[in-house]
């Protein structure tokens, strides 16, 4: 079950847990929540915030533009993986990663 709601999906990992199916959080690393989760899709708001005061600090910021934090940027990432999850698969994940950063692989902007 991917819930997509941060916190206020706690109830939804909770039924994962309580169907004794997998769980995947989101935002945040929700590992905590017990070995039902699978992984967790993080957004780095961290990082973002940091870049940003490094750019006004720097003297190169400027307003009125979006700014995408991606794989490259390290503004998403998964979060701790369950132990039960075969190593091969947690390394094919991160080859993949690895390559969307690197723009290797292009993943679609537009919903066809």
């Amino acid at each position: 079950m991917f819930q997509v709601a941060g916190g206020c999906g706690l109830g939804a990992l909770d039924a994962a847990r309580q169907r004794r199916v997998w769980g995947v959080g989101v935002d945040a690393d929700q590992s905590s929540l017990g070995p039902h989760i699978l992984t967790s899709a993080q957004k780095r708001v961290d990082e973002a915030v940091y870049r940003t005061i490094e750019s006004v600090l720097e003297g190169t910021w400027r307003g009125g533009r979006n700014l995408v934090f991606g794989l490259q940027e390290d503004g998403v990432g998964l979060g701790a993986v369950s132990p039960k999850v075969p190593r091969a698969v947690v390394s094919a994940a991160e080859g993949i990663r690895a390559d969307i950063a690197a723009g290797k692989l292009k993943i679609p902007t537009t919903v066809r």
